[in-house]
């Protein structure tokens, strides 16, 4: 089951998911992946066969990397989905599960770093 607790350790700020944003990504995960249900289980854990997850309170991006330079210009926002028995991560896209619309994305200018 996919549920949402509060990680004390979190720092609360303005950067935070909202409550609606948890709620449009736990429905999209129910409807995506099991809602918990007998007849639709949440999905075990491929690490500890465990099926009980929580969200993250933030969304975060990996970096993009072009050849041997860092581009942090280039945002993929996603959902981290945390299994609470072993801290396993699950990467959702922010636009896909409907937590990022497409027109709240603004273009950064490509910095880059060279990563030698």
């Amino acid at each position: 089951m996919v549920s949402f607790r509060d990680m004390a350790d979190q720092p609360k700020d303005s950067h935070e998911l909202t409550a609606e944003q948890i709620k449009t990504v736990l429905d999209w995960l129910n409807a995506k992946w099991g809602d918990g249900s007998e007849t639709r289980p949440a999905p075990k854990c491929e690490m500890c066969k465990v099926a009980k997850w929580t969200i993250a309170h933030r969304l975060v991006s990996p970096v993009a990397i072009h050849g041997h330079t860092l581009n942090l210009g280039s945002a993929f926002p996603q959902v981290m989905v945390i299994c609470t028995n072993c801290g396993n991560i699950k990467y959702l896209n922010a636009l896909a599960c409907g937590v990022v619309k497409p027109d709240e994305i603004q273009p950064q200018p490509e910095e880059k770093q060279d990563v030698k």
